[in-house]
Formats: C-alpha cells, sequence, structure tokens
C-alpha cells in the first residue's frame, strides 16, 4: 500500500499518527503542508538532493524541497514572491500525486493540509486517488461556521472520500454539512499513548497527595487561559500550598500570572515554551489537577494526557469532553466564559480526595480501553486496508 500524508509537518499529532504505520511495510510519503523550521526534529531526515523525497530513521518520505531547512526555506520564500504566489506548492501537491500514484491521500488536518489537497485536487485532470481528511480540533465546529472559512469546509467535505474525526459530535457535524462518503473509525489524532512509558513518568501514590494545578496557558482565537487564571484568583485561599503551573503560556498570559502572584502570594509559574512532550507529561504525572478552557477544540490532547497520567481534568464543554469524561465523577465539564463556576469547581477538586482519587480509577480505565497505542494502530491498519479492498472490489 502507498499513502501520501498532506501535514504540517511540525506538528508531533502528524508524527504520532505516521508512527502508528511505522511496522506495515507500506510505502508512506509526507508532504508538507507549508515550510517548517522543526521537520528535521520530528522525521530524522538522512540526507538527500533536490527534490527528491528523504527518508526519516522511520523509513518515512519527506516529499521537501531540500532537506536542509535553511535552503529550503529561502526558496520558499522565492516562490511566494514569483508570478502566481503561493499556488505553486498545490502544483507541486498535483505534481507528486501524479508521480507517486498514491493508493490514498490523507490529509492530516483541514484549514492547511486540507485546503492544499483540494486545491490540488482541481488542478489534476482525471481520476484523484480516494481522498480522506482528518478532522484536527476546531476544523468543522468552529471553521465550518465562520465566514471566511466554512466555503472551504464544505468544499472538502463534499470531495472527500473518508472522513476521520476523534470525536462523535464532529461526525454528526461533517453529516450536516454535507459529506456523503464513509467515516472512519473515531480515535484521537494524537495517535495514542504508550501506557507504560506514561506510568514512568506519574508520581507514586494516590492523586489527592498531589500539590500541583496545570493549567493550558493557550491566550489565544480559541485558548482562554486568562479565564482560568481570573478562576484561580477567585479561589486564592484554598490554593495556598499549591503550586500552580501554566504551560504552552504566551507573553500576554504571562504578565497577568506574574501581578496576580504578586498580588497573592500565591507560587505561579508559567514554564518555557519547547519544553520536551515528556517534560509536560511529567507536569500532569504530579498534578492534583488539570484545567483546560478554550471556546473551541475536539478531543483535547492535553485533557487525554491529564487522563491518562492521572490528573483530574476540568475540561471546557466546547472539546468534546463528554465523550470522555463524565462531569462530577472523572472530571468537570465547564463553559468557557464563566470563571465563578470554574473557580467553583476548582475549589471541589481541591478539598475533596475521594473525588479525585477516584476519577483517576476511572479515567485509567478509560485511557486502556481508548488511549492504548498498540490498539488503536491495529484499528487505523484496519482502516487503510478495509479502503483499499473497497478499491479492489
Amino acid at each position: 500500500m502507498r499513502i501520501l500524508f498532506v501535514a504540517m509537518t511540525d506538528s508531533p499529532h502528524a508524527a504520532g499518527w505516521l508512527n502508528l504505520l511505522k511496522d506495515t511495510g507500506w510505502d508512506i510519503y509526507l508532504f508538507s503542508a507549508y515550510i517548517t523550521t522543526r521537520t528535521q526534529h520530528y522525521w530524522k531526515l538522512s540526507p538527500t538532493t533536490c527534490l527528491l523525497p528523504s527518508r526519516s530513521a522511520d523509513g518515512v518520505k519527506l516529499v521537501s524541497l531540500f532537506p536542509q531547512r535553511h535552503a529550503s526555506s529561502a526558496l520558499e520564500w522565492s516562490l511566494n514572491r514569483a508570478a502566481g504566489g503561493p499556488g505553486w506548492r498545490s502544483r507541486w501537491l498535483a505534481w507528486a500525486i501524479k508521480r507517486l500514484k498514491p493508493d490514498i491521500v490523507h490529509s492530516l488536518e483541514m484549514q492547511k493540509a486540507g485546503v492544499l489537497t483540494l486545491r490540488a485536487r482541481e488542478r489534476c485532470r482525471g481520476a484523484f486517488p480516494t481522498w480522506a481528511i482528518s478532522n484536527y480540533g476546531s476544523d468543522v465546529y468552529l471553521f465550518g461556521r465562520l465566514a471566511s472559512t466554512r466555503p472551504d469546509v464544505l468544499a472538502m467535505l463534499r470531495s472527500a472520500d473518508q472522513y476521520m474525526a476523534e470525536c462523535e459530535r464532529d461526525l454528526a457535524l461533517a453529516r450536516e454539512l454535507g459529506f456523503k462518503g464513509e467515516m472512519l473509525p473515531v480515535v484521537p489524532n494524537c495517535g495514542g499513548f504508550d501506557l507504560p512509558h506514561l506510568k514512568s513518568l506519574m508520581q507514586p501514590g494516590p492523586t489527592s497527595a498531589r500539590r500541583v494545578i496545570a493549567i493550558k496557558g493557550y491566550q489565544n482565537w480559541a485558548g482562554r487561559a486568562l479565564t482560568a487564571l481570573k478562576a484561580v484568583e477567585l479561589c486564592a485561599d484554598a490554593l495556598e500550598g499549591y503550586k500552580i503551573c501554566f504551560y504552552l503560556a504566551n507573553d500576554d498570559l504571562r504578565i497577568a500570572a506574574e501581578l496576580l502572584a504578586l498580588e497573592t502570594g500565591l507560587d505561579i509559574q508559567c514554564l518555557p515554551g519547547g519544553l520536551p512532550h515528556d517534560e509536560i507529561l511529567h507536569l500532569h504525572g504530579r498534578s492534583r489537577v488539570s484545567v483546560g478552557i478554550s471556546i473551541s477544540d475536539a478531543a483535547s490532547t492535553s485533557m487525554l494526557e491529564s487522563m491518562a497520567m492521572g490528573s483530574f481534568p476540568i475540561q471546557t464543554c466546547t472539546a468534546c469532553a463528554d465523550e470522555w469524561i463524565e462531569d462530577g465523577k472523572s472530571g468537570f465539564i465547564v463553559p468557557p466564559d464563566d470563571p465563578n463556576l470554574i473557580a467553583e469547581r476548582l475549589r471541589q477538586a481541591i478539598v475533596d480526595d475521594a473525588l479525585v482519587d477516584r476519577a483517576s480509577e476511572l479515567n485509567a480505565n478509560t485511557a486502556k480501553e481508548r488511549l492504548d497505542r498498540v490498539k488503536i494502530s491495529l484499528s487505523v491498519q484496519k482502516a487503510y486496508e478495509s479502503i483499499l479492498m473497497q478499491q479492489k472490489t
């Protein structure tokens, strides 16, 4: 089988997904949806020249301009300013598809990888390979409603043969928006977890003995970390003796967090950016509570990580949390714009030892059943094999 993945190659989700296929012996190609400075980091490329695919340590063949990052960046910068502008990339993808003749083209994400594939499909004359698309985060839930992005979302859903999402909510939304093709299994885009490795990163003992609060620091078009910070302020008295760690924080959040620490005396830290993934997992593994507040997401990977690491999740209702946790038993599901309610739920998780310890048991069972990378790998491989069998019948 030959599969061409179109993806954001600086995405850990893309790396995790392709790792599900590394022992299959299939012919795997990866086409970058845009230039990235982290391609070398994830794919460990061996040297090659010109436009020939370069092979990673795991056998993935990256279709890139040059394996050397700076040369590739300079060439892309020049091509984007030439006649026709950035459209050269969709022409290049169309050329790659014609040359490689993949059995399946799979776009891992829609707003960049999916749109690029859509443009390449429009350029290809004659038959186009089976096209599968993966819904990442807000691809349908949010971008399917916004005037600037809705037309492309509708066009992709009309054109794709298979659709994959990480929550049932987005399957239903895709149908409502006109998708008529085959629904692939609902699995996390991160590809699941190596559960024995995660266990090695967990603090020994019960969750109730932990004295760290982990909070996702995204304050952007979707993230609402400042709302979470306000909730911390509202229940500051209950958080004495706890270390409150914001990860993936931007400058706006860092300034606000520093000021709140000065005003309240709370131990609030914003972790440095670019931490290795194992350090983020270890943070969840020593946290009593993990908080994620956003106006839009699919199955939030940070929520899944907290569940697997024994931390009590507090997650917004905009992130398919109800498909993973039971509100009030294995976590709390909160609105993204109510710091008072978030503070109330955070306080409850701080004072109720039995609640967080029982939730840790429930979520460990969920992780074993639904987040084990080995199980997910088998499910995903069967899905691709089914697509190939349909082509032969």
